[in-house]
């Protein structure tokens, strides 16, 4: 059962987190002000009760307590305010108009679109009235499509003629915010380069970055030879580096829509399989099972390179402090409280990068990881089965089962779907991509062994184009997934709260915890129906803004009637413009 004492970093994380919603919604100069001296006076009390004679310090515990949450609540808004560009004086920002041109890095391979190759790029230095300044920030580059931009890689250095465009909100309801996306990650301009607006400098920065470009494109050139079907080496490349961009759009939305996109992302169950496989391989030596954390240290020093080699997203990240902390316990053989280890690899990640906050990935990760913990006992010792197969099954489903709980208001929030057959598609597909993950990392080993390596590209291109038609099929069921559901983040908030209650409800057998269990759903089905009446009577013009035009929807009740004929609209504007705002206010395709 879980024990608070024995998890101080929630302590920390808890009031951290508020620090940084704080700043996210309530950033500006006065708040500034008020949290530097909200900070000065919690400082202050805590040293003041710190020295205080025994009797009082132990008379006066809580209110020791206060002033250190509030120093580390005014310590996570002090840490997303610096992490924030816009907000250093060196922020390339200030004075858009008066750069003519920018020395730009590439941070980021080519990903190639239509027209043009695109890729993240940070700010090293601006030109203005033929004098260079140190600056910093990040872009959106676009580059037109030539012989000469294919020789561009990470790291290189650039200089480009001052093209930058402010990245600007769409102003479609409930539609993606692309603006909003990119200032999450410090990115509030894109340039579009044609072959005259820029030119190679010859210099180039290493950093990890550049590192990691070598392995992921080395590992891509084996791939590409030995998994010949374009489909599974995308899927391939996903499954093994996180490299997405050749994933078929089709297999990638079937993936989405029977619950297993998780599988082709990089995630924890990445990092487990490479640490545990190493630590028991290693184990099986003599040498090592007498130098047991000799072993522990070679386990933990591959998991990082591998997660170094996939360009550590923060599931990445998240997976590999925690089998670092781990694998600490076990170096100390120290018990290991799961929920002080999530926490704490929560903590670090959110001080390195607070923007991780609002990223769905990272959000995901995290309550999958804790629903498991939490409910994943429940459901399994809820039925006992004595066949020893039929056992080991039944504890993969409650894994399976577990970690919707928690995940799928998140899910149905940012996805608008759930999908029905995910305890189906993840037995099916959980063992399939594990086999093929461990034999795409043997295939790297000995992809100089041409005849075996052979034989590996073609078991791995078998599996998943098996997999892939699995998929396919299931996907086409009418019941297989969910879609069109709209749910607030208040609605969302009034979930997670009635799980919360629910739980130590039946924990500590609590009477009042159930009342108040049901006294939140009933407020939700309230929310439920108050906007479903609210749809009923409505009578709205809806224009719409896409990249070429605008057109008018008008929507009465229930019902939508476009000014133009459906015909004329393209697939993407019907998808990403569209069907979100008749989502948002028809409840309806």
């Amino acid at each position: 059962m879980f024990d608070i004492r024995q998890t101080p970093f929630l302590k920390i994380l808890i009031p951290f987190i508020v620090g940084l919603v704080c700043y996210r919604y309530l950033a500006n100069p006065f708040v500034h002000a008020i949290v530097l001296w909200i900070g000065v006076i919690s400082v202050s009390s805590y040293i003041f009760f710190r020295f205080q004679k025994d009797t009082l310090r132990f008379e006066r515990q809580y209110w020791r307590s206060l002033p250190l949450y509030l120093f580390i609540i005014c310590f996570g808004y002090a840490i997303s305010y610096f992490n924030q560009a816009s907000n250093s004086k060196l922020w390339y920002g200030h004075d858009v108009k008066q750069s003519s041109f920018y020395t730009i890095c590439i941070q980021s391979s080519l990903e190639e679109k239509t027209k043009t190759y695109k890729a993240e790029a940070s700010i090293v230095s601006k030109i203005a009235n033929q004098k260079e300044t140190k600056t910093h920030g990040k872009i959106y580059v676009y580059f037109e499509k030539g012989d000469s931009v294919k020789n561009i890689h990470q790291g290189d250095i650039i200089l480009i003629k001052n093209t930058l465009k402010s990245i600007l909100p769409t102003g479609n309801p409930n539609a993606f915010e692309f603006a909003k996306y990119c200032e999450e990650k410090g990115i509030y301009h894109t340039a579009y380069l044609r072959k005259e607006q820029w030119k190679a400098t010859g210099q180039q920065k290493i950093s990890w970055r550049k590192l990691t470009e070598k392995g992921l494109q080395f590992t891509k050139q084996i791939l590409s030879i030995y998994c010949t079907d374009s489909i599974s080496m995308g899927i391939a490349e996903a499954l093994l580096i996180g490299y997405r961009y050749d994933v078929d759009n089709n297999i990638w939305q079937a993936y989405s829509d029977t619950g297993i996109v998780h599988i082709i992302a990089i995630s924890g169950m990445h990092m487990a399989m490479i640490y545990a496989t190493i630590r028991y391989l290693l184990l099986l030596i003599p040498f090592f099972k007498k130098r047991k954390r000799i072993a522990l240290v070679i386990a933990v020093v591959c998991m990082w390179l591998f997660a170094v080699i996939t360009g550590l997203p923060a599931s990445v990240v998240r997976a590999a402090l925690m089998f670092t902390f781990i694998a600490w316990a076990e170096w100390k053989d120290r018990p290991l409280s799961i929920y002080n280890t999530l926490a704490a690899s929560a903590f670090i990640l959110l001080v390195i990068n607070p923007e991780w906050i609002s990223d769905v990935g990272f959000q995901l990760s995290y309550m999958a990881v804790l629903s498991i913990i939490i409910f994943q006992p429940l459901i399994y010792h809820a039925i006992t089965i004595q066949s020893w197969i039929l056992d080991k099954l039944w504890a993969f489903c409650s894994v399976t089962l577990a970690a919707q709980i928690l995940t799928f208001p998140i899910c149905i929030y940012y996805f608008h779907q759930f999908p029905f057959l995910f305890l189906i598609t993840n037995m099916v597909a959980v063992p399939a991509t594990t086999i093929v993950l461990y034999a795409e990392i043997i295939l790297i080993f000995f992809s100089w062994l041409k005849p075996f390596a052979i034989f590996l590209g073609k078991f791995c291109s078998a599996i998943i184009t098996w997999l892939n038609s699995v998929v396919l099929y299931l996907q086409k069921l009418s019941f297989a997934v969910w879609s069109n559901l709209y749910i607030s983040l208040f609605q969302v908030g009034l979930i997670y709260a009635s799980l919360y209650f629910l739980f130590w409800a039946f924990a500590k057998k609590s009477s009042y915890r159930l009342f108040i269990t049901l006294s939140l759903l009933c407020v939700l089905v309230f929310t439920f129906i108050f906007r479903q009446h609210v749809q009923q009577v409505q009578k709205k013009f809806i224009v719409y803004h896409d990249a070429k035009h605008s057109y008018l929807q008008w929507i009465k009740g229930n019902h939508y009637f476009s000014f133009e004929l459906d015909t004329t609209m393209s697939s993407n504007q019907d998808q990403y413009i569209n069907k979100p705002a008749r989502m948002f206010f028809c409840f309806c395709k």
